[in-house]
């Protein structure tokens, strides 16, 4: 069971709630906020001046600023010489054990192999896989580059793409007939 205060409770339909419904009955009380009876001449407490003179004290400021800046050279100095950032330098600390670090790019295991006569072909047989048929020498140099980092000459791609593609047809014979 629930109670519910005057205030809040719902007048059943067809009625008004009797606080709400205009001036009180005899005998009850006129309910009156109390903010509206606030007293109307309020003696002043604060420490405002109204002869204060903002002028006097800026004068003041102003002299202080002109002999700061009389003292001011014998007081900047320069800043010290800011090393590059890591992002400058390309070089970020990597944690090796709990209390060492090294730099991106120092060790970290054996440098990777120059790749050989089967990586070059495996990339041959990747830019073939699109149905496009043999890349151009050009088109070989660039695939090798992108996947090796490793720029070939002209001359040597040509020479590489007619022996890939020779094997590759060789290969291809093979299967066929096996």
């Amino acid at each position: 069971m629930l109670l519910r205060s005057a205030e809040t409770a719902t007048a059943p339909a067809g009625e008004q709630r009797p606080e709400l419904a205009g001036p009180p009955a005899p005998g009850q009380q006129e309910y009156v906020q109390d903010w509206f009876n606030t007293p109307r001449q309020v003696e002043y407490q604060g420490g405002y001046d109204a002869l204060y003179d903002p002028q006097e004290h800026y004068e003041e400021w102003y002299q202080e600023q002109v002999q700061a800046e009389q003292y001011q050279d014998q007081y900047v100095q320069e800043p010290p010489a800011q090393e590059p950032s890591p992002e400058d330098t390309g070089t970020f600390p990597i944690p090796v054990t709990p209390n060492r670090t090294r730099q991106l790019g120092e060790g970290g295991g054996t440098p990777a192999p120059a790749p050989g006569e089967e990586d070059y072909y495996l990339v041959f047989r990747e830019s073939i896989k699109g149905g496009n048929g043999a890349p151009t020498p050009r088109g070989f140099i660039a695939d090798v580059e992108a996947t090796y980092g490793v720029t070939l000459e002209e001359a040597e791609s040509k020479r590489m793409v007619n022996r890939f593609s020779n094997r590759l047809n060789a290969e291809l014979t093979d299967e066929h007939i096996a």
